[in-house]
């Protein structure tokens, strides 16, 4: 639906700016209505963004775990979902549990966006 679109795209702008805690916020209203891969992914975006809510705060062993299980649930999906380069954001997501596994400082790396691309014929929305 065009107004889950907005919603949607209202948690990523969200996200992109470092208002983790509002894009998990507003997923979740998409994410309790949402069934199959919709869920899976509005699922591991949300739990992306809670990751990095959890940076923010200092908690080190919440962001890796958290950034693992939303990285292991892109891994199954298509390249685009709702318009999102899912595989850029995998692979994102993946490079920060790389070096919060390795290392125990901050990770140097630039926490990831939520990137639009053109529409894939995989992308999920019915």
């Amino acid at each position: 639906m065009k107004g889950d679109d907005a919603i949607f795209r209202r948690g990523a702008e969200q996200f992109n700016r470092g208002e983790f805690f509002d894009a998990h916020e507003t997923w979740e209203v998409l994410w309790l209505e949402a069934t199959g891969r919709d869920k899976i992914f509005l699922q591991a975006t949300i739990q992306i963004a809670a990751a990095f809510h959890h940076w923010g705060c200092g908690n080190r062993s919440g962001t890796l775990s958290l950034l693992r299980r939303g990285v292991e649930k892109l891994a199954g999906l298509p390249h685009s979902c709702w318009g999102v380069r899912v595989d850029q954001l995998r692979e994102q997501a993946a490079r920060w549990c790389e070096a919060l596994s390795s290392d125990t400082g901050a990770p140097g790396l630039p926490i990831p966006k939520i990137e639009f691309g053109p529409v894939s014929p995989t992308l999920l929305r019915k």
